[in-house]
């Protein structure tokens, strides 16, 4: 099982949060690249993550053979497009996907599986603030050899665990890249996921992450 630890930060707003998730070197880059499954074309992606008082900031670097996107509503089949995932365990039983494409559209459920899940609201989901290269008003488009990033905030009631996120010092979580629908179609975790066939929906491979409750990084 990989462990990551999660440093705090001092800073508020989602373009200085970006700004260092990007550019400073006192963050990990962590690699998404593990891969049970044969997929010739995989990305090349890293993120970084950070938290402070109110939220969790996740940013992904991502560089593949091409990036598409097709889905614009919340809560649509954004991982059929260029996307990123955050999984995260929220209690002995459940555990909550976040799901994003390349233009920042949102996905998030909870519950046992990827059966029966409940979806969190358009109102809910629409505090989620998203920096990223791409814009939904781009939607549909297929774009060949792109290199794009994406930093998302995450508040920590969005997060349906049991606590407030900053009250427990470990967590069960997940990294993944895919494109479902990409001439590309790839499949790729950060802890990896020992079945047959992809499926992300297993959270008995879910990784450990690691609260740093004490060093401050700005």
């Amino acid at each position: 099982m990989k462990s990551l630890t999660i440093r705090q930060t001092t800073l508020e707003s989602l373009t200085e949060i970006h700004s260092l998730l990007k550019n400073s070197n006192k963050l990990e880059a962590v690699q998404i690249e593990a891969s049970g499954w044969n997929y010739p074309e995989p990305a090349t992606t890293f993120f970084k993550i950070v938290r402070n008082n109110e939220a969790l900031f996740i940013y992904y670097n991502v560089k593949e053979r091409q990036t598409t996107a097709e889905h614009s509503p919340i809560n649509s089949q954004v991982w059929q497009d260029s996307c990123v995932e955050f999984f995260i365990k929220i209690n002995e039983k459940e555990y909550q996907n976040f799901e994003f494409n390349c233009c920042g559209v949102p996905l998030s459920a909870t519950g046992e599986s990827r059966h029966n899940r409940r979806f969190l609201t358009d109102e809910e989901l629409k505090r989620i603030e998203v920096i990223s290269t791409f814009d939904k008003k781009d939607i549909p488009f297929k774009l060949n050899n792109s290199n794009w990033e994406m930093t998302i905030k995450i508040p920590y009631d969005i997060i349906k665990t049991n606590c407030i996120f900053t009250e427990k010092n470990e967590y069960l979580a997940n990294f993944y890249k895919c494109n479902e629908n990409s001439d590309f179609p790839h499949f790729l975790t950060w802890n990896e996921i020992k079945t047959e066939k992809p499926d992300f929906h297993r959270p008995e491979f879910f990784g450990k992450l690691l609260l740093d409750n004490k060093e401050m990084i700005i």
